[in-house]
């Protein structure tokens, strides 16, 4: 399928890579970024292209085509990029679209790919973002912190640390009485802290030495010295047809 090719120019936009088309794609893509998602697509196994099938009869055949277009992008030793999956299916009965978006990236050599909680159409802010500020946008719906606190993050895969001034009021602690805690993240980290920890509707907030290690070694360890919020990135509901989630 062939998108409508209709650009917007925005005003006061001024490298053209952030012409975005009708639908809020980004027009030019540096090659980097073509080859960063290409190899995101190859490593989580999602089918792009077209293909039909049924049998000889006109009533049984039937016609799909998936593609992928970038939102926004970030370049540097950690590349990432926000693209949407899109699935049109005909049959018989009709055609219908699906849509998914995806942060997806390359963490110091983990190829990796996170459903969005949300989409970027919903962001009034995305007709005059630039490719970085819809990185930054995803990732501040993922970790669920402001954008402009989204630079603060130490982030290993899916988990991140969130550097803090205080604790919340209402945090309730937890073992009071207990100097080193050691727990299992998302079945894939261990969390360890040299200090104290509370529990709060918000997350997790510790005060002290803190370490996350990959239980797989995929992801270099991370620590931190002081106030934090520990959390378990946010992900949208994985849709039915196809496997977005790849690594944590």
């Amino acid at each position: 399928m062939m998108a409508l090719a209709i650009v917007k120019v925005l005003e006061g936009e001024g490298p053209a890579k952030s012409a975005r088309d009708w639908y809020g794609a980004l027009v030019n893509v540096p090659v980097q970024v073509q080859e960063l998602t290409q190899t995101v697509a190859e490593v989580a196994g999602w089918e792009l292209g077209t293909q039909s099938g049924g049998g000889r009869s006109l009533r049984s055949r039937t016609f799909e085509a998936r593609n992928m277009s970038v939102y926004g992008y970030s370049l540097g030793d950690e590349p990432l990029a926000v693209v949407q999956i899109r699935r049109y299916f005909y049959s018989r009965y009709g055609g219908s679209v699906r849509k998914s978006y995806v942060l997806g990236g390359d963490d110091r050599g983990q190829i990796f790919a996170h459903i969005l909680p949300s989409s970027p159409l919903q962001w009034h802010g995305l007709s005059t973002a630039t490719p970085e500020d819809t990185v930054t946008w995803a990732e501040s719906k993922i970790f669920q912190v402001p954008m402009d606190r989204v630079g603060s993050i130490i982030r290993q895969g899916d988990i991140g640390i969130i550097p803090m001034q205080a604790i919340p009021g209402r945090a309730r602690q937890l073992d009071p009485d207990q100097a080193l805690h050691m727990w299992e993240f998302a079945n894939s980290h261990t969390v360890t802290v040299d200090g104290e920890i509370w529990d709060h509707p918000s997350g997790l907030y510790a005060k002290g030495l803190v370490e996350i290690v990959h239980q797989r070694d995929q992801h270099h360890p991370i620590d931190f010295q002081g106030t934090c919020r520990i959390v378990i990135g946010r992900e949208g509901a994985n849709p039915w047809w196809m496997d977005v989630a790849l690594g944590d």
